[in-house]
């Protein structure tokens, strides 16, 4: 592959840098024109010079054949295609169940448009700064940022990516909120839950049972809302395949 340099255009106030990369459309490889904006023009980016710089270390990994065509993919379509089916085989129902949601629910619409190689610490910081405003706990943010931090290490896996992982140096706000006190259920409040959904009325047979019978495993086996999500999914799965 011949080294590029690129081009180095000024619009207005900023500086563009230009150059081909390869990408994946329709199920394809295709080099494509890449214009990208680089920087503000300032005391520090007066000339082309100057942004010379930036625009050769951002065409490093593409010079230096590290960069895989599949990088190119937003991290929706990575997700969708990838790293969904990975963590359905590797980790737990409750687990997988817990991540989609805050993968659909959350971070896919902050940052799912964004593409693999141009993900940057700045993107997930930015993006746990957000909901940590919001007032997501601690708690909460950690596990959005090991979501995200898990599918740049399984991209990195596949060969994908070959960077430093962008999302491990990323700093969860400090005056984000203690996780909420949780309150514990005893027997008697539980039994009597069962006694109301029991009596129910305008409830057919069929729901009544089943809300009772979530409630009971919830309560009596122990679980976790996620861990009996995902139970209760793994069950329906497996009567849709029989």
């Amino acid at each position: 592959m011949k080294t590029q340099t690129g081009t180095i255009k000024r619009i207005g106030g900023s500086w563009y840098g230009r150059w081909r990369e390869d990408v994946i459309e329709n199920g394809q490889t295709v080099r494509k024109q890449r214009f990208e904006k680089l920087c503000e023009v300032d005391d520090r980016y007066r000339t082309k010079a100057d942004v010379r710089p930036p625009l050769t270390e951002k065409l490093r990994s593409l010079n230096e054949g590290r960069t895989d065509a599949r990088s190119s993919h937003t991290l929706a379509v990575f997700v969708s295609e990838y790293y969904d089916a990975y963590i359905r085989e590797n980790l737990k129902p409750s687990t997988v169940h817990g991540y989609s949601k805050l993968w659909e629910d959350a971070l896919c619409p902050r940052v799912g448009e964004i593409r693999l190689r141009d993900f940057r610490t700045v993107d997930a910081a930015n993006t746990l700064t957000y909901f940590a405003r919001r007032g997501w706990s601690r708690l909460s943010l950690q596990h959005a940022k090991s979501l995200l931090s898990g599918i740049f290490t399984y991209a990195k896996n596949l060969g994908v990516l070959d960077e430093v992982n962008p999302v491990q140096g990323t700093i969860i706000p400090r005056k984000a909120a203690a996780p909420a006190e949780t309150h514990a259920s005893t027997a008697d409040e539980v039994v009597a839950i069962l006694d109301l959904l029991r009596g129910a009325k305008g409830v057919e047979e069929r729901q009544k049972l089943q809300a009772q019978t979530a409630v009971a495993l919830m309560f009596f086996a122990g679980l976790r809302p996620g861990e009996h999500a995902g139970r209760v999914g793994r069950t329906m799965m497996a009567k849709l395949s029989a």
